[in-house]
């Protein structure tokens, strides 16, 4: 199928790589790798799509190495696929050399130079496409509305996650919003989407969770991923210091990420809350919410002074 659609040579194997968000393929053809999405049913709309693609013909345009989308022959950039669920757009992407690196310092320092980079060729975007805000309604408001129908069935949890929203809605109204950076942004800074060569060029995919945002949650995905899962700051400042040798970060933005790696937390919640419905339920039960919970609430008990507003 896709070959007859792609000049792309002959198709040798198409390999299930990912059911993720959306589903992947690597695709292995005469003239080599390829790798196909197909978007899960009503996740995205068709604007938010071509948002996506027309973001990343930008960054290609500007020689910013990320995986990037193919024409057809016919000049589309996107098919849909009839299936049990129902219509499902389809996009064919270059494939990004490398691998996903250990997370050392090195890496860190790469990755921090690459998304300044991605934020540098993304300052004069726009698009004609309508597309989600990564705004508190995305990160706090939907959340919730898909995560607590859930908590009913812990009500502790339930209970301590509404104290620790209050708290995040009082620092959100103190924060100088107005000052904050605001443009596309990749959406998913967590230190994978990304294969970095043997050189050390890191090369960025999956852009799907991007979109008109605070440029401080950009980069405050990184530092929730690494506190998450590698908590040392040294891992952090690599990043900082990799993103600050090619863009400024401005007071305000840098202490507001602390916030934003809480909101990214209260986000997972929420997307994992989503996607049970075709990935399953069974994980979400009350080890889960406890384990999230309690580094959400060490985080804010933690950093919360970090923020210092306005200065």
């Amino acid at each position: 199928y896709i070959q007859q659609r792609y000049d792309i040579g002959d198709a040798i194997e198409c390999q299930f790589l990912n059911l993720g968000l959306n589903d992947t393929y690597l695709l292995q053809t005469s003239t080599g790798k390829y790798i196909l999405r197909v978007y899960r049913e009503n996740w995205r709309s068709l604007s938010d799509i071509l948002y996506e693609l027309e973001m990343l013909f930008h960054l290609h345009h500007k020689r910013v190495p990320i995986s990037f989308p193919l024409a057809m022959k016919n000049g589309s950039l996107f098919f849909v696929l009839k299936t049990v669920e129902g219509p499902r757009q389809a996009v064919l992407f270059t494939y990004a050399e490398g691998e996903i690196s250990t997370r050392d310092e090195a890496y860190c320092l790469a990755y921090g130079r690459a998304a300044a980079q991605i934020h540098n060729a993304l300052d004069d975007f726009s698009s004609q496409y309508s597309r989600f805000h990564l705004d508190m309604g995305h990160l706090l408001d939907e959340p919730l509305r898909t995560t607590l129908p859930i908590l009913e069935d812990y009500p502790e949890e339930k209970a301590d996650l509404l104290r620790v929203v209050q708290s995040l809605k009082e620092q959100v109204n103190r924060l100088p919003i107005g000052e904050l950076e605001w443009g596309a942004c990749h959406g998913d800074f967590h230190g994978g989407n990304a294969h970095i060569t043997k050189d050390l060029q890191v090369i960025f995919f999956d852009f799907d969770c991007g979109g008109p945002g605070w440029r401080a949650y950009d980069i405050a995905v990184f530092r929730w991923a690494k506190a998450l899962d590698q908590p040392d700051e040294k891992l952090w400042e690599a990043f900082l210091m990799g993103y600050t040798q090619h863009r400024a970060i401005r007071p305000p933005d840098l202490a507001a990420v602390p916030l934003f790696v809480a909101l990214r937390q209260i986000w997972l919640l929420g997307l994992h809350s989503s996607i049970a419905t075709y990935q399953g339920s069974s994980f979400l039960n009350k080890r889960y919410f406890k384990r999230h919970l309690h580094f959400l609430k060490k985080w804010v008990a933690e950093h919360i002074d970090e923020i210092d507003h306005g200065t």
